[in-house]
């Protein structure tokens, strides 16, 4: 069995993010082993937005582990909560495989 600890993982960052949108990022699927399902814990500073689409399979969800962040969508926003979770519907022709 294989496990990982997200409370403090350390967090890569993508250079070619805009200024505003720089957020840490650490995909925790394959170190798990998963092949059919990618797990990803972001980092998201005080201040930060995320241009992260998370509307690719009906199999993306979302779980709140601190901070109370607005979810933008396209009925409106919801400033979300610790521990809250929600799930994202796929939109039509976004349907893809998930990865790891």
């Amino acid at each position: 069995m294989r496990r990982v600890n997200i409370e403090n993982p350390p967090f890569q960052f993508d250079d070619e993010d805009p200024e505003g949108f720089r957020a840490g990022m650490r995909r925790v699927g394959k170190t798990l082993g998963a092949t059919q399902l990618g797990m990803t814990v972001y980092e998201l500073p005080p201040a930060r937005r995320s241009a992260r689409s998370t509307t690719r399979t009906p199999k993306e969800w979302l779980l709140e582990l601190q901070g109370r962040p607005t979810l933008r969508h396209p009925d409106g926003s919801h400033v979300l909560e610790p521990w809250d979770r929600v799930c994202f519907p796929s939109r039509p022709g976004r349907e893809t495989r998930p990865t790891t």
